[in-house]
């Protein structure tokens, strides 16, 4: 069984591209900081893992993290080879992610865009409207029609 999931911190800004061919298809790489539980010396210590993801999951990573975020994935290990500037071939590992979780809640800064005077009152009185419904008292079982 060939199955990995991993909680941590994006190392830079996701990147992404697309193959070439007739059907293109959406492939995003990015680096991942998982800390250690323990460590020597009680130093703080990561271990950095390259993360590859395909399709939609990638154009929502690339959309939706950037570096600083934090992140879960599950995949799975791809294992290869690579040949480095000096000849020398090197083994690499790749996480290819199948999916992801939203760990952090976004900030208020980020769930309210600047917006226009007019569309600030609209907003304003969506959210006055919501707010009412969470002030409403609770319901007693026997008001209810079922």
């Amino acid at each position: 069984m060939n199955e990995i999931f991993l909680l941590g911190y994006i190392g830079r800004d996701p990147e992404l591209r697309y193959t070439s061919g007739a059907k293109q298809t959406a492939v995003c790489r990015f680096s991942l900081a998982v800390a250690r539980e323990y460590s020597k010396d009680g130093e703080k210590a990561a271990d950095w893992f390259s993360c590859v993801a395909w399709g939609v999951t990638a154009e929502n990573i690339s959309k939706y993290f950037h570096k600083g975020s934090r992140i879960l994935v599950s995949g799975r290990v791809q294992t290869g080879t690579y040949s480095d500037n000096e000849g020398v071939t090197r083994a690499k590992f790749d996480v290819m992610v199948r999916s992801f979780e939203f760990v952090d809640k976004k900030s208020e800064a980020a769930e309210q865009p600047q917006q226009s005077s007019g569309k600030q009152q609209n907003a304003a009185k969506k959210q006055q409207a919501g707010q009412m419904y969470y002030d409403m008292p609770p319901l007693d079982e026997e008001d209810l029609p079922f």
